[in-house]
């Protein structure tokens, strides 16, 4: 397994042995959060598992993409971003809040016990079962800061892998399949969603776990 990389402006790192896929993706992300990046590939051996070229994936998994509200969603667990401010103030988010508002309370409750300095909930998942429903509401905390302005980008992308992959293995925990997702990160949180679908499929795939794309209809 390696990863190789070459930034917007700099030279190209041809080849960097990685012990493992997670290991793998963790590095790619923070490669991203680090600045513009011209190309990272993955390998294994010969087979490219993941291929970002001059602003397009070339290789890696292919979206499964639904145009309708996540709200009407057939699957009982649904997973979104969060900051680590306690604030769920617009997108996907403040309808959560809005429509469970203890999902709301138990997501200020958890990011409570984490230190409000250091910010240590980011990269952790908090899970929230509605009562008397099958429905699993999973908090990522994939950023430290709400944006001020739609475009700035504050969301972390190894807190988006690591994130998904402690919601993967809830997942995997409750036999829960497919995971229900807007594009995380990718309006407010002003990332790359080309980026961020493939560190959240390839995490979720470390425990079995498919995720489905909801956007609202145009």
């Amino acid at each position: 397994m390696h990863i190789s990389y070459k930034p917007k402006s700099g030279d190209r790192v041809p080849h960097m042995r990685m012990d493992t896929l997670p290991q793998a993706f963790y590095v790619a992300a923070g490669l991203f959060d680090k600045g513009e990046m011209e190309q990272v590939i993955i390998k294994d051996g010969n087979v490219t598992i993941f291929n970002y070229t001059n602003g397009e994936i070339l290789a890696g998994v292919p979206e499964q993409l639904i145009h309708k509200d996540i709200f009407t969603t057939h699957l009982n667990a649904i997973a979104h971003g969060v900051n680590c401010q306690g604030v769920m103030g617009a997108g996907i988010a403040l309808e959560v809040k809005l429509r469970y508002p203890e999902a709301y309370n138990s997501y200020v409750c958890y990011l409570n016990r984490y230190d409000p300095i250091q910010h240590t909930a980011v990269g952790t998942t908090h899970p929230y079962s509605v009562p008397g429903t099958d429905l699993h509401i999973l908090n990522c905390f994939t950023q430290v800061d709400t944006a001020k302005f739609r475009g700035d980008v504050v969301i972390s992308y190894q807190a988006i892998f690591t994130s998904f992959s402690v919601a993967g293995l809830y997942c995997k925990e409750n036999g829960i399949k497919e995971l229900a997702i807007p594009q995380v990160g990718a309006g407010f949180g002003g990332g790359n969603w080309k980026i961020i679908y493939q560190l959240i499929a390839n995490a979720l795939a470390l425990y079995g776990v498919t995720p489905t794309v909801y956007v609202l209809p145009l």
